[in-house]
Formats: C-alpha cells, sequence, structure tokens
C-alpha cells in the first residue's frame, strides 16, 4: 500500500472522502478510457498481448509486482506478453535485481524504455482483430 501527501503549500477547493476498499478491479475497453467494466464482465475474452508498463505504468515498484506474478510461471503460448520500464534508470535496476531474468524465464518480453507498443508503432502493434491488455492509455 502506498501513501501520496500533497506539498506542505497545498491548498484545496474541496475535500472528499471515499472508501475505494469496496471497489473492485476494473478496465477501460478502447476506444474511451471512459468505457469502464468490471474485470469480471470481461473475464475470460482471449487476449493475444498483454503490455506491461510504459512511461505511465512502467515504474520499479510496478515492474516488481509484474515479477512477483510471473515467476515460476510461463506466459500462456500464443500469449505475447511485452514489459516495457519507464526510464533507463528503471531498466537497470531491473536487470540489477533479477527482475529482467523473471521476466525472461517466463517467456516475455523485456524492452528497453521505450514509446513503441503504446504509441503504436514498434514492439507490439496489434494485427487485425488481436485483443491487448495493458497497463497504459494505449492508442493500439
Amino acid at each position: 500500500m502506498y501513501e501520496i501527501h500533497a506539498g506542505p503549500k497545498a491548498t484545496y477547493k474541496t475535500n472528499t472522502i471515499s472508501n475505494v476498499g469496496k471497489l473492485g478491479p476494473e478496465v477501460a475497453e478502447p476506444g474511451n478510457v471512459d468505457k469502464v467494466k468490471e474485470v469480471g464482465e470481461v473475464e475470460g475474452i482471449p487476449i493475444d498481448q498483454a503490455f506491461i508498463g510504459s512511461s505511465t505504468n512502467g515504474r520499479y515498484e510496478d515492474l516488481a509486482i509484474t515479477a512477483k506474478i510471473l515467476k515460476g510461471h510461463k506466459v500462456k503460448t500464443g500469449t505475447r506478453c511485452v514489459i516495457t520500464p519507464a526510464s533507463k534508470s528503471i531498466f537497470e535496476q531491473a536487470i540489477k535485481n533479477g527482475l529482467a531474468e523473471i521476466f525472461l524465464q517466463s517467456e516475455a518480453v523485456f524492452t528497453n524504455a521505450t514509446c513503441g507498443a503504446c504509441v503504436g508503432t514498434h514492439l507490439g502493434v496489434l494485427g487485425e482483430n488481436e485483443v491487448c491488455i495493458s497497463s497504459s492509455l494505449a492508442t493500439t
């Protein structure tokens, strides 16, 4: 669990208290981030690719969670898994701390820091009618 604190000079227009503990996992469907569904509504839909990371969700903490999930497992045959750190320093830290080895042993692709998959260019371009689950706001 991470705590987020505002700076000492922060001011607020309103103060709202929300019980986020009652929220379940959700995903946004293609086309608009406002097209949100609960995970249970899309569970079981086959995916062709999982994209984890990018400049928005490729923090070291994100990669460490991914490594914990993938450790001792293999990516499903027929599914691509592309993992992209947010920066060169996070890329280097993931190598140094053994995360990259876990990714490669799971048969995921561990890339350098790049915008490739999330902007729809290289390292993860989808084919016609392919389905991708992504931790970024991908345009592919």
